[in-house]
């Protein structure tokens, strides 16, 4: 996290995402964070709710939720670019054999049929869940 305040970004990875939203994600050089783009929208959406989520972690410190470090705007002549660094729920030294992108939605919400081969590094949807 240090070299990431201190500008060297060459030290980050670039992950790529399957998500319809066009965020962009990035992960240190050790793993443990993961730093995405946000839409305005959803900037706005944590900005607003970021006091409610720390009395949350603070009042349940073993909550699955996962942690927020930072929600910043970085903005420059050709306009602003929002992002959250976040912890990389998948940096563990367990084996993970599924992996879910939870939405709380039915809509659109399966991977069934959608490809032809599983692969465990696909993340499944809410209605892949069994």
């Amino acid at each position: 996290m240090g070299n990431i305040l201190l500008g060297r970004l060459s030290t980050l990875e670039e992950v790529v995402s399957t998500g319809r939203s066009g965020s962009f994600f990035f992960k240190s050089a050790d793993g443990k964070y993961l730093i995405k783009s946000l839409p305005p929208e959803e900037h706005l959406f944590l900005q607003k709710n970021l006091f409610s989520y720390y009395k949350h972690l603070t009042q349940y410190p073993n909550t699955l939720l996962v942690r927020f470090y930072g929600l910043y705007r970085m903005s420059s002549k050709k306009g602003d670019v929002e992002f959250v660094v976040m912890e990389n729920m998948f940096a563990t030294p367990l084996d993970i054999y599924e992996k879910y992108d939870l939405k709380g939605s039915t809509v659109n919400r399966s991977i069934t049929g959608q490809v032809e081969e599983w692969n465990p590094n696909l993340a499944l949807k809410d209605m892949d869940l069994h």
